[in-house]
């Protein structure tokens, strides 16, 4: 009887010695889950508390909708974070026409990401405004929202599909195809997952593990893309990839001029060659520059 149950043990302790990989990467994500849960809970807290406030601000400041403009104009714009005297940005003036191009270049901690986050209506200017046409934007803080169509420099891809990852958020039943095929169209990546087995129903892995680091941000270009912006910003979106894989990113942007505007944020004044017009941001002031 014990010579019959060695062959069962030696199947049972090789079936063990394969699964604790997988047993010990299911206990490191529940001991991170476990560490960030107190972190959650206070945020859906301060969420839950700010909603019905924030709703009304909002209602009360979005008398209608935004009317159709040509330009997005900073008008002598300061800003400094609460807490501190030094002001990030000061009497900052710029005007960008709708279709346009601009890039924006300017080393670490000089102010680009607070001037994408004024543009983005995430901050509030101290003084002057943020205005489309003759429209404060933080008047219209939603209907502002619409028009924009934001590509980080690392995107979140969900181990799903790629239809639900371009139309990321948004209930299967209301997923527009057409929408999404237009939007890889736009993003040079419509041939790729036509080539795809199972098409837009490819699952792409954890953080988009199964593609290269250009079809992920190709992804997120036509993530950007799928509720058609009129304003698209690329804030070092391709900053983490390398020179030709870069390149072949920047190829699908350059299609999408003319089509809405590109505001442009990048460290390498190369990526900003094909920019219209180039600023820099540095000591307080966003001022005319050339690659």
């Amino acid at each position: 009887q014990a010579q019959e149950l060695i062959p069962q043990l030696s199947v049972f302790a090789v079936a063990a010695f394969r699964l604790l990989p997988s047993v010990n990467q299911v206990n490191h994500l529940l001991s991170r889950i476990l560490f960030l849960m107190p972190s959650v809970d206070k945020i859906y807290e301060d969420l839950k508390e700010a909603g019905a406030e924030e709703i009304e601000k909002r209602q009360a400041k979005e008398t209608g909708g935004l009317s159709k403009a040509e330009t997005i104009r900073f008008r002598d714009v300061s800003f400094r974070y609460p807490g501190t005297e030094k002001e990030i940005l000061k009497n900052v003036s710029v005007e960008i026409p709708l279709k346009s191009s601009f890039g924006f270049i300017g080393s670490s901690g000089a102010g680009k990401t607070t001037f994408i986050d004024l543009l983005l209506g995430l901050l509030e200017p101290g003084s002057g405004g943020v205005f489309y046409g003759n429209q404060n934007i933080c008047r219209y803080a939603e209907d502002w929202g619409r028009k924009l169509g934001y590509i980080p420099q690392n995107i979140y891809l969900a181990d799903d599909t790629i239809r639900r990852n371009v139309a990321f958020g948004i209930p299967d039943s209301l997923i527009e195809e057409d929408k999404v095929w237009n939007a890889l169209k736009k993003a040079q990546l419509a041939d790729f997952v036509r080539s795809l087995q199972d098409g837009l129903d490819t699952r792409i892995g954890e953080v988009g593990i199964r593609l290269s680091g250009g079809q992920r941000q190709r992804i997120g270009i036509a993530r950007a893309l799928y509720q058609e912006p009129e304003i698209l910003v690329l804030d070092e979106a391709t900053s983490a990839l390398d020179t030709d894989t870069e390149q072949a990113v920047m190829e699908a942007v350059e299609h999408l001029k003319g089509k809405c505007t590109l505001i442009m944020v990048a460290h390498r004044t190369s990526t900003l060659k094909g920019c219209e017009k180039i600023y820099r941001v540095e000591n307080q002031k966003v001022i005319p520059a050339t690659v």
